[in-house]
C-alpha cells in the first residue's frame, strides 16, 4: 500500500471518529421521527432542558432541531455510508465544523433568553457530546481524564464537564497529580465514584476488575460505616480454573479525618486430587489456603499498615487426605468380608480413614492447630437363622435379620475420642398363633439411636375376626428410652430409663358381608398427636364414603380435641322433575376447626377442592385426602364448622354433573362458604365433544362484611382442543363499599389491588402441541368504575430455522367517572430467517372524550431498516374527563311510593283473621286491608334518614336527604313507623360533599 493511501485511509478513520461525536443529535433525531420527544430528551440529558430555560424552551428547541438536521445529513454520509472518498473529506471536514459552530452558536440564542445561567449552554452542550464519544467508544481514555480533573463531575449523578485547563496543571506541576485523581484529597473526594473510574480503567486494560460490596466486619475495621459504599476487586494471579487467585481488594476509607482508601492484599488457593488405586482403593486429598484481613491504608497525608481484625483470622490453612475401600461385585451390592457357614456374614460397601488438620494465623501472630483421624464404615449384617438351634430357627425369621449400618469411630485434638452412628436395628419375627378371635402375626423388636442415647421397642401386629367384620392392628405395645444424661442425673443413678405405651402405627379394616362389602384404615401419629381414618361401604348400589381426623392437643398446646368428619353417599340418580336428578348427600362437621380461604382458594386451580367435595376412592386416596383436609381445616379453639352437601345432575343420559356445599363456619368470624364443581359433557361420555369441568369457591364473611368468588378450568377440552381460564369476584360493603369482578383478568391499563388474585385469561388452543400453536383468548371485569374487555389471537410456528409469529387483539377500558375510555389495538406478523427478521407492526389507540386522541403507528422490519409512520391526532380540550350528570331523586322516590307492587298488606298479630277478604280484579290499582291490620310500603330508591353523597355515580341534583315526616289517611294523621330494609351504598368514594 503506498503512502498516499496510507493518508487517505488516515483521513478518512479520523474523520469517521470525529463524526461520531454527533450520534447523540442522531439518535434524538431518530427518537423524534418515531414519535418520541427526542430532542427534548437530548436537551435534558446536557443540562440545557426545560428546567433552565422555562417559557424560552421551545425557542431554542428548535435551534437544536435545526442542529439534528444537518448532524444527521453529515452521519449518512460519513458513517451510515461508509468510509468516504478522500476527495470528499475536506467538505465533509467543513460540514463537520459547521455543525460544530452551529452549537457554538446555539449558545448565543441561549443567551438572549431570559434564562439566568444560559451564558454557558452551547458549552454544555457540546461537553455532552464529546462526552457521550468517549463514554461510547473509549471509555479508558474517559476515565484517564476523570481521574486527572479534566472531566468534572458537577453534581450528586453523572453530570460532567471538561476542563482542559487541568491538562496545564499537570505538566506545570507533577506532584499535583494525585490530588487531582478524582479530587483525591480534597472535600469533593467521592471513593464510590473513584473506585468506578479504577473499575473502568482496570477493565479497558484487560484485567477482570469488579465492583462488589464489602464485608461487614472488614468494613466497620477499616473504620466504615456505610453499607451502600462497594469494594474494588482486583485479581492480579488465577489459576486452576478459579480454585487459586491472587489480588488486592481496595476499600473506601470514611471521612472521619481526611478521605482515603483502603488496600487489602488477599489470597486462595486450593488443590484437589483423587486417584484411583485400583481393585475397589482409592486416594483422595484436599488442602486449601487463604491470606486475608491485612491492609495498607492510604490517605493524601499518610500511608499506614493496618490489620482488619474482625476476628477472623489472618490466614488459614485446611488439609484433608484419605484412602478408601469400595469393594463391589458384579451385581453391584457390597462385598462380603466375613462369612460364616449357613449365610451369617459381614459385607462392607466402604470403609475408609481420613485424616485432617487445620491451622489459623490469629490477628495477633499466634498459630492454632487442630487434627483428627476418623474410620468411617458403611456395611450390613446379616444373620441367618439355618446355622442356629431349633429354637432360634423357631422365633427368627425365615430370611434372617439384617442391620444397615453406617458410623464413625475417631479421634480429635478438640473433642477426643467420638462415636458418629447411624441406621437402626428392626427385627420383626413371624408368629402366626392364634389367640381365641384374635391371630398374633407379628412381633417387632427395634433398638436405635435416641435423643439422649438408645431407644428400644416391642411391639405386635394381630388380626381379628368376628364374622364378616376382619381387622388388622399394627406395632401395638411399648417403647423405652435409655439416656445418659452424666453424673447421677438420672432416676438409676447415670442411667435415664423411660418406659411407656407405643400406640399402634395403624388400624385396618374390612368387611364382607353379602351385600355390604368395603373396609378402611384408621392412621395414628402419636408424636403430634393426630388420628386420621378413612372408610368406604358399598350397601348394594348406595356407596358410603367417611373421613376423619381427631387431634388431642390444640395448636396452643393446651388439653382438648378437634374433629373433622366428612360422610358422603352416592346412589342411582334420583328423578327431581324437569331433567334434574339427585345424585347423592353428604355432610361436613368441624368441631374446634377453621377454614384457610386462602388454601381452598389455591385448591380451585390445583384440585385440592376435590378432597372436599365428594372424593373418589378415599381408601386408596387417604393419605392425600387427609393432608388437604388438615390444611383447609386446621384445628382452632372455639371455631367450629358445619354444612350440607349434595351431588346433582341434569339431562339424559347425565350431561351435567353439580356437587354443591355449603359450609356455615362460627362465631368469629360469622361466614358462608359456597364449594361447587361442574362437570359437563357433550353429547355423552361415550363420545364427548365439549368436555368442561369447573371448580367453585364463594364466600361471605359477615364479620369483616366482604365476599369472594373464585373459579377455574381444569382439564376441560373442545373437541381435542384444551380449554383454560378462571375467574374471580371480591366484593366489600359497608363505609369502605367495593367491587371487582373478572372473568379471564383485567385490561392491561388497569392495576388491581395486591390481594386480589391473578386470574387466567381464557382460552382455547386451536392446534394440538406446541408448534404450531393457535390460541385465542378473552377477558371481560367490571370493577367499582370500569367496565373492561379484550380479546386476542395468537399463531407460531416454525422449522428449520424458518418461522412465523403473528398477533391480533383489542383491548378496551370505560371509566365512569370522570367519563373516559381507551380502545387498544395491536397487530404484527413477523417471520423469522436464519439471516434476520422481516414483518410488519400495527400499534393503535383511541382515547377520548376529552380530548379525543387517536395514535397509531405502522412498523416495517426489513432486517438492517425498520421504517415506520405514526400518526398522533388531538381533538378537543385537554380535560379531566366528563363527568356525569347529576340526578334529581325525588321523582324516583316519589315513582317508587306510587308503584302497587311496593305496597302490601299485613293481617293483625296474635292469629289468623276472621274476616275473608273477597278478591279483585287485576286491573283495578287498589289493595284490600284487615281493619285491624297495617298497610306497608317500600322503597329502595334512596336510604332514609342519612345524608346522600353519591347516587350509583352521579351527584344527587335536588336533595341529599329525605325523611318521613308524618303519615296521613284522608288528610287524618295516622300512626306508623320505620320498616328496615337494606339500600345499597356507592360502589366508590364519593368525591365531593353536599
Amino acid at each position: 500500500m503506498s503512502d498516499e493511501q496510507n493518508r487517505q485511509d488516515t483521513a478518512a478513520v479520523l474523520l469517521t471518529e470525529l463524526t461520531r461525536t454527533v450520534e447523540p443529535l442522531v439518535r434524538a433525531g431518530e427518537d423524534q421521527q418515531a414519535g418520541f420527544d427526542g430532542v427534548a430528551f437530548l436537551m435534558r440529558e446536557a443540562g440545557v432542558g426545560r428546567e433552565l430555560f422555562g417559557d424560552d424552551f421551545e425557542t431554542v428547541e428548535k435551534e437544536v432541531e435545526e442542529i439534528v438536521s444537518s448532524a444527521t445529513k453529515l452521519y449518512e454520509r460519513v458513517v451510515e455510508n461508509g468510509p468516504p472518498d478522500i476527495g470528499d473529506v475536506p467538505d465533509l471536514m467543513d460540514g463537520l465544523v459547521a455543525v460544530v459552530e452551529s452549537v457554538e452558536a446555539f449558545g448565543e440564542v441561549a443567551q438572549d433568553t431570559d434564562a439566568a445561567d444560559a451564558a454557558d449552554a452551547g458549552e454544555r452542550l457540546l461537553d455532552y457530546l464529546l462526552l457521550t464519544y468517549l463514554d461510547d467508544y473509549h471509555p479508558v481514555v474517559h476515565n484517564v481524564l476523570a481521574m486527572l480533573g479534566v472531566v468534572k463531575y458537577t453534581g450528586e449523578g453523572d453530570e460532567r464537564e471538561l476542563d482542559f485547563s487541568a491538562v496545564g496543571d499537570v505538566f506545570a506541576d507533577p506532584g499535583s497529580i494525585p490530588v487531582l485523581l478524582a479530587n483525591w484529597g480534597d472535600g469533593e473526594f467521592t471513593e464510590a465514584r473513584a473506585l468506578e473510574l479504577f473499575r473502568g480503567l482496570l477493565q479497558g486494560l484487560g484485567v477482570p476488575a469488579g465492583l462488589e460490596i464489602p464485608d461487614e466486619t472488614a468494613r466497620t475495621a477499616l473504620g466504615g460505616d456505610d453499607a451502600d459504599l462497594p469494594q474494588l476487586r482486583v485479581p492480579v494471579l488465577i489459576l486452576d480454573s478459579g480454585t487459586s487467585e491472587a489480588g488486592v481488594r481496595v476499600l473506601p476509607v470514611p471521612k472521619g479525618g481526611v478521605p482515603g482508601l483502603g488496600v487489602v492484599p488477599y489470597g486462595t488457593a486450593g488443590l484437589s486430587e483423587s486417584i484411583d488405586l485400583g481393585d475397589g482403593w482409592s486416594f483422595e486429598t484436599n488442602v486449601s489456603g487463604k491470606v486475608d484481613n491485612q491492609g495498607v491504608v492510604l490517605r493524601p497525608d499518610d500511608v499506614s499498615f493496618e490489620a482488619i481484625d474482625d476476628g477472623d483470622p489472618l490466614g488459614s490453612l485446611h488439609g484433608e487426605a484419605g484412602i478408601e475401600y469400595s469393594p463391589s461385585n458384579a451385581e453391584g451390592d457390597d462385598t462380603t468380608l466375613l462369612e460364616a457357614p449357613g449365610g451369617t456374614r459381614v459385607s462392607v460397601g466402604s470403609i475408609a480413614v481420613r485424616a485432617r488438620i487445620d491451622a489459623e494465623l490469629g490477628s495477633g501472630g499466634d498459630p492454632s492447630f487442630s487434627y483428627e483421624i476418623g474410620l468411617p464404615a458403611r456395611g450390613r449384617l446379616a444373620i441367618d437363622p439355618e446355622e442356629g438351634d431349633g429354637f432360634l430357627r423357631k422365633v427368627l425369621p425365615e430370611d434372617g435379620i439384617s442391620y444397615d449400618f453406617d458410623t464413625e469411630v475417631g479421634w480429635s485434638s478438640k473433642s477426643g475420642l467420638y462415636f458418629e452412628r447411624g441406621g437402626s436395628l428392626e427385627v420383626s419375627l413371624a408368629q402366626h398363633a392364634d389367640l381365641g378371635p384374635a391371630v398374633l402375626n407379628a412381633i417387632h423388636l427395634s433398638l436405635g439411636p435416641g435423643e439422649t442415647g438408645l431407644s428400644a421397642s416391642a411391639s405386635a401386629s394381630a388380626g381379628v375376626e368376628l364374622g364378616p367384620i376382619s381387622g388388622n392392628v399394627e406395632k401395638l405395645g411399648i417403647e423405652t428410652d435409655v439416656g445418659f444424661p452424666g453424673g447421677s442425673a438420672g432416676n438409676l443413678g447415670p442411667v435415664d430409663l423411660g418406659l411407656g405405651f407405643k400406640p399402634p402405627d395403624g388400624i385396618g379394616v374390612s368387611i364382607d358381608a353379602g351385600g355390604v362389602t368395603g373396609g378402611g384404615y384408621l392412621y395414628f401419629d402419636s408424636e403430634n398427636e393426630r388420628y386420621a381414618g378413612a372408610v368406604q361401604l358399598q350397601v348394594g348400589k348406595l356407596t358410603l364414603n367417611a373421613i376423619g381426623l381427631v387431634t388431642t392437643e390444640l395448636p396452643d398446646g393446651s388439653d382438648g380435641f378437634s374433629m373433622l368428619l366428612i360422610v358422603s353417599g352416592e346412589f342411582p340418580p334420583v328423578q327431581l322433575g324437569f331433567g334434574f336428578t339427585l345424585n347423592g348427600v353428604g355432610g361436613l362437621l368441624g368441631v374446634n376447626r377453621s377454614t384457610q380461604i386462602d388454601v381452598l382458594r389455591k385448591g380451585v386451580r390445583n384440585g385440592g377442592m376435590n378432597s372436599v367435595l365428594f372424593p373418589k376412592d378415599p381408601v386408596a386416596n387417604a393419605q392425600r385426602i387427609v393432608s388437604d383436609l388438615r390444611e383447609i381445616f386446621p384445628p382452632t379453639r372455639g371455631q367450629h364448622v358445619f354444612g350440607p352437601m349434595l351431588k346433582a345432575g341434569w339431562g339424559s343420559p347425565t350431561i351435567v354433573t353439580a356437587s354443591l356445599g355449603v359450609i356455615l363456619e362460627l362465631p368469629d368470624p360469622l361466614r358462608v362458604i359456597l364449594l361447587g364443581r361442574l362437570r359437563a359433557v357433550l353429547p355423552d361420555e361415550e363420545a364427548a365433544l365439549v368436555f368442561i369441568q369447573m371448580n367453585v369457591l364463594g364466600s361471605i364473611n359477615f364479620t369483616e362484611k366482604k365476599a369472594g368468588l373464585d373459579a377455574s378450568l381444569y382439564d376441560s377440552r373442545v373437541v381435542t382442543f384444551p380449554m383454560t381460564g378462571g375467574m374471580a369476584m371480591r366484593s366489600r360493603w359497608g363505609d369502605d363499599s367495593a367491587f371487582l369482578l373478572s372473568v379471564g383478568g383485567f385490561n392491561p391499563r388497569f392495576d388491581p389491588p395486591d390481594a386480589f388474585p391473578d386470574v387466567k385469561r381464557l382460552a382455547i388452543d386451536l392446534v394440538e402441541g406446541d408448534n404450531p400453536t393457535l390460541r385465542a383468548s378473552a377477558y371481560f371485569a367490571i370493577t367499582s368504575n370500569t367496565v373492561q374487555a379484550g380479546a386476542a389471537i395468537d399463531l407460531h410456528a416454525s422449522a428449520g430455522g424458518f418461522g412465523v409469529d403473528g398477533h391480533l387483539g383489542f383491548d378496551a377500558l370505560v371509566q365512569f367517572d370522570p367519563f373516559k375510555f381507551y380502545l387498544d389495538i395491536a397487530a404484527h406478523l413477523i417471520f423469522s430467517t436464519p439471516i434476520g427478521d422481516l414483518g410488519v407492526s400495527l400499534d393503535g389507540t383511541l382515547s377520548g372524550p376529552s380530548p379525543w386522541r387517536i395514535w397509531g403507528k405502522v412498523t416495517l422490519d426489513l432486517g438492517l431498516l425498520s421504517p415506520s409512520v405514526s400518526v398522533d391526532i388531538t381533538v378537543g380540550d385537554d380535560g379531566s374527563g366528563s363527568q356525569l350528570p347529576p340526578a334529581n331523586l325525588m321523582p324516583k322516590v316519589k315513582s317508587a311510593l306510587a308503584d302497587n307492587r311496593n305496597w302490601a298488606t299485613q293481617i293483625p298479630e296474635g292469629g289468623e283473621s276472621l274476616v275473608g277478604l273477597r278478591e279483585i280484579p287485576d286491573d283495578e290499582k287498589r289493595l284490600l286491608a284487615h281493619p285491624l291490620g297495617h298497610v306497608q310500603v317500600r322503597q329502595q330508591v334512596v336510604p332514609l334518614g342519612v345524608a346522600i353523597e353519591k347516587f350509583g355515580e352521579n351527584e344527587p341534583a335536588d336533595f341529599t336527604r329525605f325523611d318521613v315526616t308524618a303519615v296521613s289517611v284522608d288528610g287524618e294523621p295516622a300512626g306508623g313507623g320505620a320498616v328496615p330494609t337494606h339500600c345499597a351504598r356507592s360502589s366508590r368514594p364519593p368525591s365531593t360533599s353536599r
